[in-house]
């Protein structure tokens, strides 16, 4: 696995995170929205959190692979 490939599937994953969060979207803005089913103390508090999780999962499969050794 290349750098190039890793490097796209953490930005898709970023990608899918951020967008799952609540949020509207007009011509001039995107708002995002807290849930307060969800952990974090605001909107981008959660946004984080998503972040984070999305970004330690690819880490993780990456760090398994025969090349990370």
């Amino acid at each position: 696995m290349n750098e190039r490939m890793i490097a796209d599937e953490l930005r898709q994953k970023l990608y899918m995170a951020a967008i799952n969060c609540p949020h509207t979207i007009t011509d001039k803005k995107i708002q995002l929205s807290f849930d307060s089913s969800k952990p974090g103390g605001n909107a981008l508090n959660q946004l984080s959190l998503r972040l984070e999780a999305a970004a330690k999962e690819v880490l993780a499969a990456y760090s398994k692979t025969p090349e990370a050794a």
